[in-house]
């Protein structure tokens, strides 16, 4: 069924640990044991912006794990960190791509997007590899279409910069 793979955590630009959704999914319209923020911190600090939050969603499944996630704002790049505590044996971030725009692959650790305005985006990671996959973009409520997705494999933390 389409909505219920919309609904997965796979199909969304956050963590999933050991192929399992963060909140119980039931049917098309039927969320259990959902996944609540917790520890939300929101830092400004001169012209830097912190924000971290991880989620009950993998505790109220009965797993030993959370994973933490801040973003940083600074000048001209923006930085994603995953940290993941606990037990688990694979974590998996995505990115999915907005469709009118394609990422190239440099290296394991080295992306570009290359923006229709000229401008160029490149995407650095670090204690990690990532690789391009594909996924879907819901444009509306029923209506998705195909793009790329960044796909990174986390061992226990792992940073993402998108610099411009």
């Amino acid at each position: 069924n389409k909505r219920l793979i919309e609904r997965k955590t796979l199909s969304h630009s956050t963590v999933e640990i050991d192929n399992t959704d963060s909140s119980q999914v039931w049917s098309n319209f039927r969320v259990a044991k959902r996944a609540y923020p917790k520890m939300l911190s929101i830092e400004e600090q001169s012209s830097q912006l912190h924000v971290s939050c991880t989620h009950s969603g993998y505790i109220n499944q009965g797993m030993k794990v959370w994973p933490i996630r801040s973003w940083k704002l600074k000048n001209n790049i923006f930085e994603i960190c995953d940290l993941i505590k606990g037990d688990y044996n694979l974590a998996i971030s995505r990115f999915i791509i907005h469709p009118s725009v394609k990422v190239l692959k440099k290296n394991n650790t080295t992306f570009a997007i290359n923006l229709k305005s000229q401008k160029n985006i490149q995407i650095r990671l670090f204690d990690c590899e990532g690789k391009i996959g594909v996924a879907r973009y819901g444009q509306e409520f029923g209506k998705s279409v195909r793009t790329q997705c960044l796909i990174i494999r986390i061992t226990k933390l792992s940073r993402c910069q998108f610099i411009w």
